[in-house]
């Protein structure tokens, strides 16, 4: 009895994909061919690992609060806020692509800012910004009730980036956090005196880098760049 030949060729994808050696055998030709003999629940599987394999992930969007005090240059730690799937911040198929087209070409750029056109770039900073803004119900709450006085504020900048880490190795859209007046405090800061700071930082060399390119950015903001950026105040309560 002649045996499936669809059924050995998933026994030979599986066990490449056992073995270690995914990358081998989910090319774009052969993700179509899964598609056509397996059904799309495979190739959902296949694309997945494949994604998983090169470390690429632009389909989601990290939220990652960036702290920086001008008075300890030499500590910067980050935390993420939230993840979740470009679909929620961009609803658009035409609106994802944009974005992802634009993420997987910051890698040839020193400053990894995702760069968007002007409609495109406030939909997601303003998805962004309403996201954080539900954080801080308590604390609009508050303050609208007269409670100011357990209430503190600050006003913070989003911007978008897509940097590839040497340590993770992972490339995403990142949706960039961090106090205004943090940010133009790093803006002061020479080269010379960034080289001498990133001597001081073990763990966060490159988003010191990065952050301290987009602070330039920032402060030198012109018609080309500025859409790139959001302010939004952010509260919390005592």
């Amino acid at each position: 009895m002649a045996s499936d030949p669809s059924s050995s060729w998933r026994a030979h994808v599986l066990r490449q994909m056992y073995d270690g050696n995914a990358s081998a055998v989910l090319s774009k030709e052969v993700c179509f061919e899964v598609a056509a003999v397996s059904g799309w629940f495979v190739l959902a599987t296949a694309l997945g690992v494949r994604k998983w394999m090169q470390r690429s992930f632009l389909d989601t969007v990290n939220c990652s609060l960036n702290v920086y005090d001008p008075k300890e240059p030499g500590k910067l730690f980050y935390r993420t806020l939230s993840e979740r799937q470009m679909k929620e911040f961009v609803p658009s198929a035409m609106g994802r692509w944009e974005v992802t087209r634009a993420a997987s070409r910051t890698t040839r750029r020193d400053d990894s800012l995702v760069r968007l056109s002007p409609g495109t770039a406030w939909l997601v900073n303003n998805a962004v910004a309403n996201q954080l803004s539900s954080l801080c119900a308590g604390a609009f709450l508050a303050r609208d009730l007269g409670n100011e006085s357990s209430v503190r504020c600050d006003h913070y900048v989003i911007c978008l980036t897509a940097e590839c880490t040497m340590v993770s190795r992972m490339h995403k859209i990142r949706a960039m956090v961090i106090k205004e007046s943090s940010l133009i405090e790093l803006s002061k800061i020479t080269d010379d005196e960034a080289e001498a700071i990133l001597k001081k930082i073990r763990l966060a060399k490159v988003r010191f880098r990065l952050l301290h390119r987009i602070s330039k950015m920032y402060t030198k903001r012109d018609s080309t760049n500025r859409h790139l950026f959001m302010s939004v105040e952010l509260c919390t309560s005592a």
